[in-house]
């Protein structure tokens, strides 16, 4: 089936120039996932059944874009900064959470991506709630978008958005 909207193009793009490989099966979040272009992409990627990865959709609107919803993507409407507890009963619904010390147990995300229509400022702090949920080695690739006065307060935005995200241990942050 065609793509869902543009979208998935742009996150296709992002990956290839990252040299980011997804794994078949790696646990991802998609935050702000309306209307599902990047969820789509995700779906695509990873292995299906036992074994297969797994993407949660974190979004309070619907996913438009994917219809029907592929079974190995669990959309969860709700904001990003609600979804831990929802994300960790489904993962250990499914068997997904690890046998570990209760912090290290909930590490089951391998990638966040996010490609909200939002300030980069307000996207850090968003994102900033899912470094919990991340296994260490963990991926994050997202958009700032400009909803600035100008490209000059928006790279003002970006290069402090990308800084407090290194303050909560996304590493190695590369725009």
């Amino acid at each position: 089936s065609p793509p869902p909207c543009r979208a998935y193009y742009k996150i296709e793009e992002a990956f290839a120039r990252s040299g980011v490989l997804v794994r078949k099966d790696w646990r991802c979040v998609d935050v702000g996932a309306s209307p599902g272009g990047w969820t789509s992409y995700l779906s695509s990627r990873l292995g299906k059944g036992n074994g297969g990865g797994h993407v949660w959709a974190v979004d309070p609107a619907a996913l438009s874009g994917l219809d029907p919803t592929p079974d190995n993507v669990t959309h969860l409407r709700l904001k990003a900064e609600e979804c831990e507890g929802p994300l960790l009963e489904d993962a250990a619904a499914r068997g997904l959470l690890r046998d570990a010390a209760d912090e290290e147990r909930k590490r089951v995300i391998d990638l966040v991506v996010c490609d909200a229509n939002m300030a980069p400022l307000k996207v850090a702090d968003m994102l900033a709630s899912m470094r919990s949920l991340m296994r260490e080695g963990g991926w994050l690739v997202t958009t700032f978008k400009n909803f600035c006065r100008g490209v000059a307060e928006w790279e003002r935005e970006v290069v402090a958005s990308v800084d407090a995200l290194a303050q909560v241990g996304f590493e190695q942050p590369r725009v």
